[in-house]
């Protein structure tokens, strides 16, 4: 099931690309199987799929000049070619940008949790790196070169650690509980 927001950028790239119904629905249709995007097997796999088709009528309008280009007019437009790099990578196994997501997030409240007042700090980036490495066994990766399953990996780990934190480590975050932050990662 989709987000409002997944919903709202299906919105904002129709109608930059001034798709009529039977447009939209067409497209719909060929890379999701659904009729709508309320339908109960619109999964996220085909959001992404109709974002990328959506982003390249899009900007194959813009290029035929029948479209204004959105990029610095729609916040939410930024690049010619996100949805469809996106759905690459999905494609590829890699880790999808929600995934990314939640490892940025909860690896900022572990890190907050264990002291560090920036995580981006060297040794907050080696207390990371050792719990990709124990999760997956890699060395030295990027967590936006994970493999999907990878990600998911990580992801367990940084909550199981958040999950097992001493009570005065979890009083070093004050934006955040340790409670607080397992439920909004989930």
């Amino acid at each position: 099931m989709l987000t409002r927001k997944n919903k709202m950028m299906i919105g904002i790239y129709r109608r930059a690309a001034a798709l009529d119904e039977a447009e939209y629905r067409r497209i719909l249709k060929t890379h999701s199987g659904c009729d709508s995007s309320t339908e109960s097997g619109f999964s996220q796999a085909a959001f992404d799929r109709v974002m990328a088709a959506l982003e390249r009528q899009l900007f194959l309008r813009v290029d035929h000049k029948a479209v204004q280009n959105p990029i610095g007019l729609s916040e939410h437009i930024r690049r010619r070619d996100y949805w469809q790099r996106r759905l690459a990578s999905t494609q590829a196994g890699l880790c999808n940008t929600r995934q990314q997501y939640l490892i940025r997030e909860s690896w900022g409240i572990l890190a907050g949790s264990k002291g560090y007042s920036n995580p981006n700090s060297p040794d907050a980036i080696a207390y990371l790196s050792g719990i990709v490495r124990k999760a997956t066994g890699l060395d030295q990766v990027g967590h936006d070169a994970l493999t999907s399953a990878q990600a998911a990996a990580v992801i367990d780990a940084i909550k199981d650690r958040l999950n097992h934190l001493e009570p005065e480590e979890k009083d070093n975050n004050n934006s955040f509980t340790c409670e607080q932050s397992l439920i909004s990662l989930n």
